[in-house]
């Protein structure tokens, strides 16, 4: 069996990641919070999955807490883990790496340029950068880089939704087409499963295969929650004032994000073990109620 230490296990994704692994391999977690990198035993460690950093915020942040924790912790647990002997770090990281959106045309790959603009997004860019002159043959280094995530337990935006659809007699909202790749739970635990047990080193793009527009995702929600939803065109001038007073939240609802992960398929001969559509079902299971 084996042996993995999971970083920022207690997170959504660590948390479910560690319950669905928790049989197939011999798991140590462990807290960038409570433990100093200095006494942190590798012992027998095989693989480090990285997970734990800080994620974007809405709310402001300091930017140096993005580099303290998403690049240079990231740095110094990936020194030690090859001093020690570890063969092989897998490092959570961000379709943020190459911008915030898609512009007209334009599709994100594996390949494409990366020009992150926020601190966030350079962050985790600059310890992507580092892990990979780190690598070697003795120590792979796998990249894997995340659009929105979604499923059981799930929070931020998505879990904001479903509780306003719930409270609302009927949804009225605008009928909007940009559409945004996602990844749900199940099937990034398949894809980082073929990474682990492959050992396979490199830069992956997880993803669905299917996008969604806010709309659709709307439609579908409201629907499985027996509520009517009422889609309504809205001007572009009305749309631009949102944006330009809610900037964040326009470019999470209403930007589109098109991802292409074809290279990322035939380098692990990996499919998504579910569907998008019974995916965001997941979103409504009880424990989400």
């Amino acid at each position: 069996m084996i042996s993995v230490l999971v970083t920022g296990s207690t997170g959504f994704v660590g948390s479910f990641l560690t319950s669905t692994f928790k049989s197939d391999y011999n798991l140590r977690c462990y807290s960038l919070q409570s433990q100093s990198i200095e006494e942190l035993n590798l012992s027998g460690i095989e693989v480090v999955l990285h997970l734990a950093g800080i994620a974007h915020q809405l709310k402001a942040v300091d930017q140096k807490i993005y580099y303290a924790v998403n690049y240079e912790l990231t740095r110094q647990l990936a020194n030690k883990a090859k001093q020690k002997g570890v063969g092989h770090f897998i490092f959570f990281s961000t379709v943020k790496v190459y911008g915030e959106y898609t512009e007209d045309r334009e599709v994100w790959s594996e390949e494409s340029e990366c020009r992150p603009l926020s601190h966030y997004g350079k962050s985790k860019k600059m310890a992507e950068d580092v892990l990979l002159a780190l690598a070697d043959e003795s120590f792979a280094v796998s990249i894997v880089r995340c659009p929105l995530i979604y499923g059981r337990f799930v929070k931020g935006n998505l879990k904001a939704l479903v509780s306003l659809i719930r409270k609302l007699p009927f949804i009225v909202f605008p009928n909007m087409t940009p559409k945004r790749g996602m990844i749900h739970l199940d099937n990034l635990a398949a894809m980082l499963r073929v990474i682990i047990e492959k050992s396979i080193g490199g830069v992956f793009l997880a993803y669905d295969g299917t996008d969604f527009s806010t709309s659709e995702l709307l439609k579908i929600i409201a629907t499985e929650c027996g509520k009517k939803i009422v889609l309504f065109h809205c001007p572009e001038i009305f749309l631009a004032l949102f944006g330009l007073v809610f900037r964040e939240y326009f470019q999470r609802l209403f930007k589109p994000v098109k991802l292409d992960n074809i290279l990322t398929v035939k380098k692990l001969g990996y499919l998504p073990v579910i569907t998008p559509r019974k995916g965001i079902k997941d979103i409504l299971e009880p424990e989400n109620r």
